[in-house]
Protein backbone atom coordinates (compact mmCIF):
# COMPACT_ATOMS: atom_id res chain seq x y z
CA UNK A 1 0.00 0.00 0.00
CA UNK A 2 0.89 3.73 -0.45
CA UNK A 3 0.13 4.80 2.94
CA UNK A 4 1.27 8.61 2.26
CA UNK A 5 0.13 9.39 -1.06
CA UNK A 6 -2.51 12.03 -1.66
CA UNK A 7 -3.00 11.57 -5.44
CA UNK A 8 -2.18 8.98 -7.94
CA UNK A 9 -2.56 8.63 -11.62
CA UNK A 10 -2.78 5.14 -12.86
CA UNK A 11 -0.94 4.82 -16.27
CA UNK A 12 -2.98 4.26 -19.45
CA UNK A 13 -2.97 0.28 -20.45
CA UNK A 14 -3.12 -0.71 -16.83
CA UNK A 15 -6.44 -3.37 -16.88
CA UNK A 16 -6.71 -4.31 -13.35
CA UNK A 17 -6.42 -2.61 -9.89
CA UNK A 18 -4.59 -5.30 -7.25
CA UNK A 19 -5.82 -6.16 -4.30
CA UNK A 20 -5.23 -3.34 -1.47
CA UNK A 21 -3.30 -1.81 -3.83
CA UNK A 22 -3.99 1.35 -2.12
CA UNK A 23 -5.48 -0.25 0.86
CA UNK A 24 -5.82 1.96 4.31
CA UNK A 25 -4.02 5.15 2.75
CA UNK A 26 -5.85 7.42 4.72
CA UNK A 27 -4.54 10.39 3.07
CA UNK A 28 -5.47 9.79 -0.65
CA UNK A 29 -7.86 12.30 -1.83
CA UNK A 30 -7.61 11.84 -5.93
CA UNK A 31 -7.42 9.46 -8.11
CA UNK A 32 -7.39 9.49 -12.48
CA UNK A 33 -8.17 6.07 -13.46
CA UNK A 34 -7.44 4.91 -17.16
CA UNK A 35 -9.75 3.94 -19.88
CA UNK A 36 -8.29 0.20 -20.21
CA UNK A 37 -9.02 -0.44 -16.46
CA UNK A 38 -10.86 -3.31 -16.27
CA UNK A 39 -11.55 -4.38 -13.12
CA UNK A 40 -10.91 -3.23 -9.16
CA UNK A 41 -9.97 -5.98 -6.77
CA UNK A 42 -10.41 -6.67 -3.59
CA UNK A 43 -9.72 -4.09 -0.83
CA UNK A 44 -8.45 -1.65 -3.60
CA UNK A 45 -9.77 1.24 -1.82
CA UNK A 46 -10.41 0.07 1.66
CA UNK A 47 -10.33 2.35 4.36
CA UNK A 48 -9.56 5.33 2.09
CA UNK A 49 -11.12 7.63 4.32
CA UNK A 50 -10.15 10.79 2.14
CA UNK A 51 -11.66 9.83 -1.18
CA UNK A 52 -13.94 12.31 -2.26
CA UNK A 53 -15.01 11.37 -5.75
CA UNK A 54 -13.60 8.78 -8.49
CA UNK A 55 -14.32 8.54 -12.18
CA UNK A 56 -14.93 4.85 -12.83
CA UNK A 57 -14.00 4.38 -16.43
CA UNK A 58 -16.82 2.97 -19.26
CA UNK A 59 -14.80 -0.36 -19.99
CA UNK A 60 -14.86 -1.45 -15.98
CA UNK A 61 -16.73 -4.42 -15.46
CA UNK A 62 -15.92 -5.51 -11.84
CA UNK A 63 -15.78 -4.09 -8.35
CA UNK A 64 -14.00 -6.53 -6.17
CA UNK A 65 -15.26 -7.59 -2.82
CA UNK A 66 -14.41 -4.67 0.06
CA UNK A 67 -13.23 -2.58 -3.02
CA UNK A 68 -14.48 0.78 -1.37
CA UNK A 69 -15.21 -0.72 2.17
CA UNK A 70 -14.73 2.29 5.09
CA UNK A 71 -14.28 4.90 2.11
CA UNK A 72 -16.42 7.52 4.33
CA UNK A 73 -15.50 10.80 2.23
CA UNK A 74 -16.70 8.92 -1.14
CA UNK A 75 -19.71 11.30 -2.15
CA UNK A 76 -20.88 10.93 -5.53
CA UNK A 77 -20.13 7.95 -7.86
CA UNK A 78 -20.91 6.64 -11.36
CA UNK A 79 -21.04 3.51 -12.19
CA UNK A 80 -20.52 2.25 -15.85
CA UNK A 81 -23.05 0.49 -18.08
CA UNK A 82 -21.30 -2.45 -18.73
CA UNK A 83 -20.20 -3.06 -14.87
CA UNK A 84 -21.23 -6.79 -14.50
CA UNK A 85 -19.84 -7.31 -10.70
CA UNK A 86 -20.43 -5.56 -7.75
CA UNK A 87 -18.45 -7.68 -4.73
CA UNK A 88 -19.20 -8.44 -1.32
CA UNK A 89 -19.21 -5.51 0.98
CA UNK A 90 -17.71 -3.23 -2.16
CA UNK A 91 -19.50 -0.02 -1.19
CA UNK A 92 -19.98 -1.30 3.23
CA UNK A 93 -20.25 1.68 5.83
CA UNK A 94 -19.43 4.62 2.65
CA UNK A 95 -21.58 7.15 5.00
CA UNK A 96 -21.48 10.05 2.62
CA UNK A 97 -22.54 8.21 -0.20
CA UNK A 98 -25.72 10.05 -1.54
CA UNK A 99 -27.47 8.39 -3.90
CA UNK A 100 -26.28 5.15 -6.95
CA UNK A 101 -27.70 4.21 -9.95
CA UNK A 102 -27.07 0.57 -10.67
CA UNK A 103 -26.66 -1.04 -14.22
CA UNK A 104 -28.59 -3.60 -15.36
CA UNK A 105 -26.08 -5.03 -16.41
CA UNK A 106 -24.91 -6.33 -12.60
CA UNK A 107 -27.70 -9.14 -12.20
CA UNK A 108 -26.13 -9.48 -8.19
CA UNK A 109 -26.39 -6.34 -5.88
CA UNK A 110 -23.69 -8.88 -3.29
CA UNK A 111 -23.92 -9.33 0.51
CA UNK A 112 -23.65 -6.21 2.35
CA UNK A 113 -22.71 -4.37 -1.05
CA UNK A 114 -24.04 -0.84 0.59
CA UNK A 115 -24.77 -1.45 4.02
CA UNK A 116 -24.47 1.03 6.68
CA UNK A 117 -24.10 3.78 3.60
CA UNK A 118 -26.00 5.79 6.56
CA UNK A 119 -26.57 9.07 4.17
CA UNK A 120 -27.99 7.33 1.05
CA UNK A 121 -30.89 8.47 0.13
CA UNK A 122 -31.72 7.30 -3.43
CA UNK A 123 -31.38 3.99 -5.32
CA UNK A 124 -32.18 3.77 -8.60
CA UNK A 125 -32.08 -0.18 -10.32
CA UNK A 126 -32.77 -1.30 -13.98
CA UNK A 127 -34.22 -3.82 -15.80
CA UNK A 128 -31.47 -7.08 -15.62
CA UNK A 129 -31.35 -6.97 -12.13
CA UNK A 130 -32.02 -10.02 -10.32
CA UNK A 131 -30.98 -9.95 -6.99
CA UNK A 132 -30.01 -7.77 -3.91
CA UNK A 133 -28.13 -9.94 -1.79
CA UNK A 134 -28.23 -10.52 2.25
CA UNK A 135 -27.85 -7.39 4.07
CA UNK A 136 -27.31 -5.42 0.94
CA UNK A 137 -29.32 -1.91 2.01
CA UNK A 138 -28.75 -2.85 5.91
CA UNK A 139 -28.96 0.12 8.44
CA UNK A 140 -29.23 3.02 5.08
CA UNK A 141 -31.24 4.88 7.36
CA UNK A 142 -31.62 7.75 5.58
CA UNK A 143 -32.68 5.66 2.08
CA UNK A 144 -36.29 6.93 0.80
CA UNK A 145 -36.11 6.04 -2.54
CA UNK A 146 -36.07 2.65 -4.28
CA UNK A 147 -37.42 1.11 -7.28
CA UNK A 148 -37.72 -2.52 -8.16
CA UNK A 149 -37.62 -3.50 -11.84
CA UNK A 150 -39.48 -6.68 -13.56
CA UNK A 151 -36.47 -8.95 -13.76
CA UNK A 152 -36.21 -9.24 -9.92
CA UNK A 153 -35.99 -13.14 -8.25
CA UNK A 154 -34.51 -12.65 -5.17
CA UNK A 155 -34.33 -9.81 -2.11
CA UNK A 156 -32.18 -11.61 0.55
CA UNK A 157 -32.28 -11.67 4.28
CA UNK A 158 -32.21 -8.21 6.17
CA UNK A 159 -31.59 -6.40 2.97
CA UNK A 160 -33.71 -2.93 4.03
CA UNK A 161 -33.83 -3.88 7.82
CA UNK A 162 -33.74 -0.77 10.30
CA UNK A 163 -33.75 1.53 6.78
CA UNK A 164 -36.32 3.30 8.80
CA UNK A 165 -36.64 6.45 6.44
CA UNK A 166 -38.01 4.20 3.88
CA UNK A 167 -41.61 5.00 3.36
CA UNK A 168 -42.67 4.63 -0.57
CA UNK A 169 -45.60 2.02 -0.77
CA UNK A 170 -43.68 -1.16 -0.95
CA UNK A 171 -45.07 -2.91 -4.04
CA UNK A 172 -42.94 -6.13 -5.24
CA UNK A 173 -42.69 -7.15 -8.27
CA UNK A 174 -44.65 -10.35 -9.85
CA UNK A 175 -40.84 -11.97 -11.21
CA UNK A 176 -40.07 -12.06 -7.51
CA UNK A 177 -39.36 -15.80 -6.03
CA UNK A 178 -37.33 -15.07 -2.53
CA UNK A 179 -37.53 -12.80 -0.17
CA UNK A 180 -35.97 -12.90 2.77
CA UNK A 181 -36.13 -13.40 6.64
CA UNK A 182 -36.38 -9.92 8.33
CA UNK A 183 -35.94 -8.11 4.96
CA UNK A 184 -38.10 -4.83 6.30
CA UNK A 185 -37.96 -4.88 9.65
CA UNK A 186 -37.80 -2.36 11.68
CA UNK A 187 -38.59 -0.12 8.51
CA UNK A 188 -40.42 2.42 10.43
CA UNK A 189 -42.14 4.46 7.65
CA UNK A 190 -43.62 2.18 5.41
CA UNK A 191 -47.34 2.35 5.35
CA UNK A 192 -48.21 0.19 2.73
CA UNK A 193 -47.16 -2.86 1.53
CA UNK A 194 -48.10 -5.31 -1.89
CA UNK A 195 -46.30 -8.95 -2.00
CA UNK A 196 -46.75 -10.77 -4.66
CA UNK A 197 -47.66 -14.18 -5.00
CA UNK A 198 -45.14 -15.68 -6.74
CA UNK A 199 -43.12 -15.86 -2.74
CA UNK A 200 -45.31 -18.25 -1.89
CA UNK A 201 -44.52 -17.36 1.73
CA UNK A 202 -44.61 -14.31 3.71
CA UNK A 203 -40.95 -14.95 5.62
CA UNK A 204 -40.53 -14.53 9.34
CA UNK A 205 -40.12 -11.60 11.04
CA UNK A 206 -40.62 -9.49 7.77
CA UNK A 207 -42.32 -6.30 8.62
CA UNK A 208 -41.35 -7.06 12.58
CA UNK A 209 -41.52 -3.41 14.43
CA UNK A 210 -42.93 -1.33 11.11
CA UNK A 211 -44.90 0.62 13.39
CA UNK A 212 -46.41 2.44 10.50
CA UNK A 213 -47.56 -0.25 8.16
CA UNK A 214 -51.36 -0.32 7.95
CA UNK A 215 -52.58 -1.70 4.58
CA UNK A 216 -50.80 -5.49 3.10
CA UNK A 217 -51.85 -6.74 0.15
CA UNK A 218 -50.99 -10.58 -0.38
CA UNK A 219 -51.20 -11.92 -3.93
CA UNK A 220 -53.24 -15.00 -5.40
CA UNK A 221 -50.18 -18.03 -4.73
CA UNK A 222 -48.79 -16.96 -1.03
CA UNK A 223 -50.00 -19.90 1.30
CA UNK A 224 -47.94 -19.23 4.46
CA UNK A 225 -47.64 -16.84 6.41
CA UNK A 226 -44.09 -17.05 8.82
CA UNK A 227 -43.46 -16.87 12.18
CA UNK A 228 -43.70 -12.98 13.66
CA UNK A 229 -44.12 -11.67 10.34
CA UNK A 230 -46.00 -8.80 11.69
CA UNK A 231 -45.07 -8.67 15.18
CA UNK A 232 -45.21 -5.25 16.76
CA UNK A 233 -46.82 -3.76 13.91
CA UNK A 234 -49.23 -2.03 15.85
Amino acid sequence: SFFSLTSFTVPEGATELSSRCFWNDTLLASVTLPSSLEQINYKAFYNCKNLQSISLPDGLTSIGNQAFYGCTGLQSLSFPNGLTTLGNAAFYECSNLLSVDIPGSVSVIDEWCFSKCSNLASVTLHEGTETIGYCAFRECTSLTTINYPSTLKEIGDYSFQYDSLLAIPLILPESLTYLGLLAYGDCHSIVTASLPGSIGEVPGQLFYGCRSLSTVTLGDGIWSIGEQAFNHCP
